[in-house]
């Protein structure tokens, strides 16, 4: 049985841990999804019923009813115990393209190019743990590295190098001076990975009509974002 379409970023599931000859479920969020894996973000680490090679399930409310996908734990994320990766489902057959999921969200981003080129301020359109497209006040060339800071809140970066992979005219800027970017990030950790994967599955658990996440509303933070 396979979806018409992949779950995204903070689709809620349920997952489930064997407990003696039945299964306990545990809230939690899918983090990220890659072509050979799945990131869930559970609400507290579970110990041993996590451990790599534990079989466990995942069972999603879709509108054609519930599905359940066995699976299996392939290690943990991070330092905390809640980030754990799965072995990605063939209920999700055929994989994307995409190496790693992206969610829809507006968060200012800093860059800073090399050589003359000024610092430029940009506004990200969508996030993940592999990279991030948005909107610059100008282009970069395409294969720059240089230094990058996602601000997830306006107190909080995530600084890192990241490459330009398309680099291409704004056709919604009249002024033609803005430019829209695919970035790839570079050399992440996986400590980096999870951080970064546990703040956009907060972040994207409650964002506005335009993709604003909590920290980014009121006067004062929508100011910033808007400079």
């Amino acid at each position: 049985m396979q979806y018409s379409a992949e779950p995204s970023i903070t689709t809620r599931v349920s997952l489930e841990t064997k407990s003696g000859d039945g299964w306990q479920p545990h809230p939690a969020l899918i983090a990220n999804l890659t072509r050979h894996e799945v990131w869930i973000q559970i609400e507290e680490s579970l110990g041993e019923a996590v451990y790599p090679e534990r079989p466990v399930r995942l069972v999603l409310s879709q509108p054609d009813g519930v599905k359940t996908a066995e699976t299996s734990v392939l290690w943990h994320i991070g330092l905390d115990g809640k980030l754990v990766a799965l072995l990605r489902p063939n209920i999700w057959d055929p994989p994307s393209r995409r190496a790693h999921s992206r969610a829809r969200l507006s968060i200012p981003v800093s860059l800073s190019p090399s050589g003359d080129m000024p610092p430029l301020s940009a506004r990200t359109t969508n996030v993940g743990v592999g990279g991030f497209y948005c909107v610059s006040d100008g282009p970069v060339p395409d294969g720059s590295q240089l230094p990058v800071s996602l601000w997830l809140t306006p107190s909080e970066s995530f600084d890192c190098q990241a490459e330009v992979v398309r680099s291409e005219a704004n056709p919604d800027d009249p002024t033609g001076r803005q430019a829209v970017i695919a970035f790839r990030f570079l050399d992440l950790s996986m400590d980096a990975q999870a951080h970064l994967a546990s703040s956009l599955v907060a972040l994207t658990d409650d964002v506005d009509e335009s993709y604003v996440p909590l920290p980014w509303r009121g006067t004062a933070a929508a100011a910033q974002l808007d400079a």
